[in-house]
Parts: structure tokens; sequence; C-alpha cells
């Protein structure tokens, strides 16, 4: 039987090397974005909803879209984030606000949404997008980094309450990725003068590696934890995927 995955920010970077490497697994693949574009044709076999998961009412469309088209979902992946730079004394309370329903409660109502379709697979599985941000962060980034450690703690309650009906939940933290959403969100921020694509050349040159994450290297650890066989027994995890970068002390 073919098995289901739903993706939400579908439409770019992490979540749209996912969609493509959980179609390339032979999943069904729903994506789920407010933007309907994409940098590149879309993944052949991928069925877009367009939405905002930050929209109760959108939800529960996106919800009565997939209790039409399928009797079950497999995987859950919650990928879907904004990143604003935003220093905390001017921050507006509209955008702290936006932050938190975005990546935050998004992924709470889609997770309790989907649970009567995750209940009927054989291991339903959850892998929520969060940041190397959860752990450390930097100046300006109050509102991103308070939604990601967020949603680690909801990943580690949910992987207990879920745990009873066989599904897991588990959390990936990428750190530097080359993603749309990376660049606007260095664009917003004092680069000395530089632009946005130097200081993510500066941040890769800082990384353990030497390197810049690439979304299909995070893609294979979401399709990893969101795997049945190759990850039946870790729930309530975090993975960091960063190059790295928070192996290595501040005051080096």
């Amino acid at each position: 039987m073919q098995r289901t995955a739903i993706i939400t920010g579908s439409s770019s970077g992490i979540g749209l090397a996912s969609a493509t490497e959980f179609l390339r697994k032979g999943f069904r693949v729903f994506g789920v974005d407010m933007f309907p574009t994409f940098p590149a044709p879309a993944p052949k076999g991928l069925e877009f909803i367009q939405a905002d998961i930050a929209s109760p009412d959108d939800v529960q469309r996106v919800l009565q879209h997939l209790e039409a088209q399928t009797d079950m979902v497999d995987v859950l992946v919650n990928n879907a984030g904004v990143c604003p730079h935003s220093r905390s004394e001017t921050e507006f309370l509209a955008l702290w606000n936006r932050v938190l329903s975005v990546n935050l409660t998004g992924p709470f109502l889609l997770t309790q949404g989907t649970l009567p379709l995750l209940k009927r697979a054989p291991s339903g599985s959850v892998v929520n997008v969060a940041s190397v941000h959860a752990l450390v962060t930097t100046k300006g980034m109050a509102a991103y980094a308070a939604s990601k450690g967020g949603l680690v703690s909801l990943t580690r309650a949910l992987a207990l309450e879920l745990a009873e009906y066989g599904i897991r939940v588990n959390c990936v933290l990428p750190g530097a990725v080359d993603t749309p959403m990376i660049l606007e969100s260095l664009r917003q921020r004092d680069l000395d003068g530089g632009t946005a694509e130097e200081r993510l050349q500066c941040l890769a040159s800082r990384t353990p590696l030497q390197k810049i994450g690439s979304p299909e290297e995070i893609a294979k650890a979401i399709c990893f934890l969101g795997s049945a066989e190759e990850a039946s027994f870790i729930t309530g995890q975090t993975l960091v995927v960063d190059g790295g970068a928070l192996a290595r002390l501040s005051t080096e």
C-alpha cells in the first residue's frame, strides 16, 4: 500500500526538497504552502494545497481535503515557518503573534487535526522542523527563537501523548541552510555593508564543515526520522543538522 506524507512550506527550500525526497521514496505527497509558486518546476506527483497554517479556517480546509483524498497519513512534516529580524525593544506585538502563530500554533493545529488519519497508519510519524535557534540564538531573533524553542518542547510533549497510538514525534534542528528564508532574514539585518550572500559565505567559513547546508541534506534527515523502518524506536528526540556549528564554544 502506498504511504502518504503531508509537508508544509512545500513551495521552496527544505519543504520542497522534502517533498521531492518523499516522492522519490514512493510516497503520495500533499504539499501545503501559502504560495503556489515554485522556484523550479513543482516535483512531478506533488498534490498542492494553498493554505496559511496559522489560520484555523485554512487548516480545517486542508483537513477536509485530506479526508476526502486519503484514508490515512503516515508522515506529517511541520516545516512551514517565518523568520523576520526584529529587536525585542521595538518589536510589534503583531509581528510576535505572526511568528508564533506560523511556527508554533500552526504545527499544533495541523498535528491535532491530522491525528485521526495518523492513527489509522500502521506507524504514524510527525517530524517538526525547528532550528538551532531553539538552543542558541543571536540578536534580533527573539520571536523566532521562542517559537522554535516552543516547537522542541511541543515535540517532546506530543511524543509522550501519542506514543499510545504508536505515533512517533521528533524534531530536526537545521543550522544555516541555503534557502530563500535565510537570505531574506540576512537582508533584514545590519550586515556592516556586506550583502546577504556575503554574510551567508561568512557563516559557511565559521562552520566546522566549512559549508552551508543544502535543503536536500535536511530533507534526508527528515525522511530518516519519518521512516517507520529506519527510525522505529526513535521518538521525542531532536536531531541537530548544522555542520557542527553547535559543537564549537562561542568563546573559541
